[in-house]
Formats: C-alpha cells, sequence, structure tokens
C-alpha cells in the first residue's frame, strides 16, 4: 500500500476519505 499516496489522489478521492476520517474520529 506504500504506492497510495493521498497526494496522488483525486481531489474528491481525498474529500471523501477526508469525510470518512471525520466521521470515524466523531465515532
Amino acid at each position: 500500500m506504500a504506492d497510495r499516496d493521498p497526494a496522488s489522489l483525486p481531489a474528491e478521492v481525498r474529500a471523501k476519505l477526508a469525510e470518512l476520517e471525520l466521521e470515524l474520529s466523531e465515532g
């Protein structure tokens, strides 16, 4: 998974990941 650098992902994908991370951190 070392090639899965967030910087190489499209902005929309990074935005979705950010939403998921927020949901996880909020519980």
